[in-house]
């Protein structure tokens, strides 16, 4: 029996070792433009831009760190945006019942609508199986186009996400700044 995503998630897989070749598996982001925050309290770390905002406080619900990037090109509302949710999961908790349980929580939320899933690529980050989730959706009128990171550690699963405006003309250069962003990303 084949489970929901799991034909997605397996051509994923293949597809990993292209992306990491891709995006330097994160190397690319080592260079003087980029900082690294680390949360000093759950011990994570990701790398961003020289010149976007780390905002840790007034933040959406659930959500530890966000970065602040330039808006989009041809925006006017949307930033560029890596976000950063650390929520507790059951021992054992698999990358794909994570992935599963972000999924539906994505479709059910109550400003989104028109959920279109891109793609799916397996990775590893720290050692870690993770999962990239491509996505756009329609939230508050504007398309949005994300980069999930999904990562189970232990007993916490993280949902590292990059937001860009689906309509930007720059789509191709904005999400894979936000990508190498993502591959930064370390649980520990």
């Amino acid at each position: 029996m084949v489970r929901r995503g799991q034909r997605a998630r397996q051509a994923g897989w293949t597809v990993a070792a292209l992306l990491a070749l891709a995006v330097g598996a994160g190397t690319g982001a080592a260079g003087p433009r980029w900082v690294t925050y680390r949360h000093p309290g759950l011990g994570f770390s990701i790398g961003y831009p020289a010149g976007w905002t780390v905002k840790t406080t007034n933040l959406p619900p659930g959500v530890q760190v966000l970065i602040e990037g330039p808006r989009a090109a041809g925006s006017a509302t949307v930033p560029l945006t890596v976000g950063v949710m650390v929520t507790p999961v059951p021992f054992d908790t698999s990358i794909d019942d994570f992935f599963d349980n972000r999924e539906d929580a994505v479709q059910r939320a109550p400003r989104s609508s028109g959920y279109q899933r891109l793609r799916l690529a397996g990775v590893h980050i720290g050692g870690l199986p993770a999962i990239l989730w491509y996505f756009v959706q329609q939230a508050g009128g504007v398309r949005l186009y994300h980069i999930h990171l999904l990562i189970v550690d232990g007993l916490r699963g993280y949902s590292v996400t990059a937001t860009t405006s689906a309509s930007s003309p720059r789509l191709r250069e904005e999400t894979q700044l936000l990508q190498d962003s993502l591959m930064t990303f370390r649980p520990r």
